[in-house]
């Protein structure tokens, strides 16, 4: 999966999240657009099991930013608010910057919290 201005580096640590992801969640999935002739930014997990994104990953050529739905306040050492542009705080309240391969457990556990908060979350609803 190429994304503009991601890295040889940045791509191989994305597919290590999401085979890290996949042994914990077998029915989450990678994904990204994938029409022809136009640059892509941006890719996301995905599960059937929720309506929307799991997270979200911005890569670049020396790190990653993956945008969460949990409250930056609950992991105030490892997550940042999410910057205000193009309207992402609304969706995306946290952000984890992935810099280095020892962030990307970090980031396991993170985005794995994220996905169980949304499934209790739906639970609750559908009750």
């Amino acid at each position: 999966m190429f994304l503009a201005g991601s890295s040889e580096l940045t791509r191989g640590w994305m597919d290590k999240l999401e085979s890290l992801l996949t042994q914990l969640f077998p029915e989450i999935q990678r994904k990204q657009n994938e029409t022809e002739n136009q640059k892509h930014y941006w890719a996301w997990f995905e599960s059937p099991r929720l309506p929307y994104h799991i997270a979200q990953l911005h890569p670049s050529a020396n790190q990653i930013r993956i945008l969460l739905r949990l409250e930056p306040s609950k992991f105030p050492l490892l997550l940042d608010e999410t910057p205000s542009g193009r309207g992402y705080q609304d969706t995306y309240r946290s952000m984890l910057v992935v810099d280095s391969e020892d962030r990307l457990s970090h980031a396991v556990i993170l985005i794995s919290l994220s996905y169980v908060q949304d499934l209790e979350l739906r639970i609750s609803i559908s009750k």
